[in-house]
């Protein structure tokens, strides 16, 4: 099983940036937060292999 995120708006997110950089779209950690408790709140039937989750406007790749 594996959440994986695109950009989230981190710490990390915002120092990897130069000073004068736009910051890309990016995820709040609550959007995350969210994906975990929808997977661990699934039915016991049901499985959840993988979810995706990147903001709008992000480049597909």
């Amino acid at each position: 099983q594996s959440i994986s995120p695109g950009s989230v708006d981190t710490d990390m997110l915002r120092d990897a940036l130069p000073d004068d950089a736009e910051p890309p779209p990016a995820l709040k950690v609550e959007d995350i937060a969210g994906a975990v408790i929808f997977a661990l709140g699934a039915p016991k039937h049901v499985q959840i292999h993988e979810i995706i989750i990147k903001p709008v406007g992000e480049a597909h790749y």
